[in-house]
């Protein structure tokens, strides 16, 4: 199958590619939704998706759910920060990820990505997966330190070596009593043909710690939810 490379749910689109080939809550109901323009900080989210966290520091998250043909999947969904360090020649950020997914009883499967940000910018240099797919940006921005409920923004464009393209965007919306919903959401491309979309949605707290997740990836005629607890 052919390979491919997610963002931010970084391999686990290629995993879920592969596997389909062969806490607090936050309320819900009629509770109060957090205000239109509440102010978010993203640094713990940042810390660990630029590599800019203390070296060592983690996310972790046990994925559970099923596809649109009913098959269950379970899985985990790590995020590590390595810090500073020097890649081809430039002085780098580098965070991995980490995803081990299983469809029912079949051999589960795991792919890891290495992401790579200019020290100086934070801006992304290179993200290279375990699959051998490396990914370069084209167009970009980088997170800002604070988001507020509402706020939408296009966030990058990559070209990866399979010959694909992935465009993403991102949304924060409101959930309840103060949390909110940070969407990531991601289109690859292949040619002019679209061959798979995904969803992340991260709950974060008042204080914008990640408590939650949810992913929805459509793959081939498929659509997979799966979600889970974070653990900090």
């Amino acid at each position: 199958m052919k390979r491919i490379n997610g963002l931010y749910l970084l391999g686990a689109v290629a995993a879920l590619a592969m596997v389909s080939c062969g806490g607090r809550i936050g309320g819900g109901g009629y509770d109060t939704p957090t205000p239109a323009g509440t102010a978010v900080s993203m640094a713990t989210f940042k810390g660990l998706m630029y590599g800019t966290a203390t070296p060592g520091r983690q996310m972790s998250i046990k994925l559970h759910g099923s596809d649109s043909q009913g098959n269950p999947y379970t899985g985990t969904y790590t995020v590590v920060s390595d810090g500073p360090t020097t890649f081809e020649s430039q002085y780098v950020t580098k965070s991995r990820t980490l995803v081990t997914l299983q469809k029912g009883s079949d051999n589960p499967v795991t792919v890891s990505s290495s992401r790579y940000y200019l020290f100086s910018d934070n801006t992304l240099y290179k993200s290279v997966s375990s699959l051998g797919v490396t990914s370069v940006p084209t167009t970009q921005s980088v997170i800002p330190d604070i988001i507020h409920v509402g706020d939408v923004h296009n966030f990058l464009s990559i070209t990866n070596s399979d010959g694909s393209i992935t465009t993403t965007t991102w949304i924060m919306e409101p959930e309840y009593h103060g949390n909110t919903k940070f969407i990531l959401s991601a289109a690859i491309k292949s040619g002019d043909v679209v061959t798979s979309t995904e969803e992340n949605t991260y709950y974060l707290d008042p204080s914008g710690n990640p408590y939650r997740m949810k992913v929805s990836l459509t793959i081939n005629g498929v659509t997979i939810n799966m979600s889970g607890f974070t653990i900090l």
